[in-house]
């Protein structure tokens, strides 16, 4: 029982790994990509995030350490604490969708669009590069869940 256990820890780690390192080249693709783009006609030189965007940052950072201190504490056996930093990682979670839900309202007050004859290549890259960024949140959540679903259920 302990061989085959073993055998699929290995698979999950080897599979981490590879998670991992999609996510790395992902990133390097879009600075590659935004790098590049700089050079466009088109690019548009003074565009500004709106501080909705830099608010949802520190709440993401947030969310990270509560996780990470949440981990911590599992394998301490602090299940309350555990439960605690979990629900205020949730609610971290559903703060940082609201202000991008804000952030991107403000971009389409401002006229930039993301779609259509009116979209400039700018807007359509914030839309995509924060589309990314939510999978990798997301992916780094399933990461910590497939660690520890076979001793906690519910946290599934």
């Amino acid at each position: 029982m302990t061989s085959l256990m073993d055998k699929k820890n290995k698979a999950l780690k080897m599979m981490l790994g590879f998670g991992i390192g999609s996510l790395f080249m992902t990133f390097a693709g879009l600075t590659s990509a935004f790098i590049v783009s700089k050079n466009r006609e088109d690019w548009i030189s003074n565009f500004q995030l709106p501080d909705a965007f830099y608010y949802s940052l520190v709440v993401i950072i947030m969310s990270s350490i509560c996780l990470f201190i949440a981990r911590r504490l599992l394998i301490k056996d602090k299940i309350k604490n555990v439960s605690i930093l979990i629900l205020v990682t949730i609610v971290l979670g559903i703060i940082f969708t609201i202000l991008q839900f804000f952030g991107f309202n403000e971009i389409v007050e401002n006229g930039y669009h993301f779609t259509g004859p009116t979209s400039s290549i700018n807007s359509s890259f914030v839309f995509f590069n924060s589309f990314c960024s939510c999978f990798t949140c997301h992916s780094c959540f399933n990461c910590f869940n497939c660690r520890f679903h076979k001793k906690f259920k519910w946290i599934l």
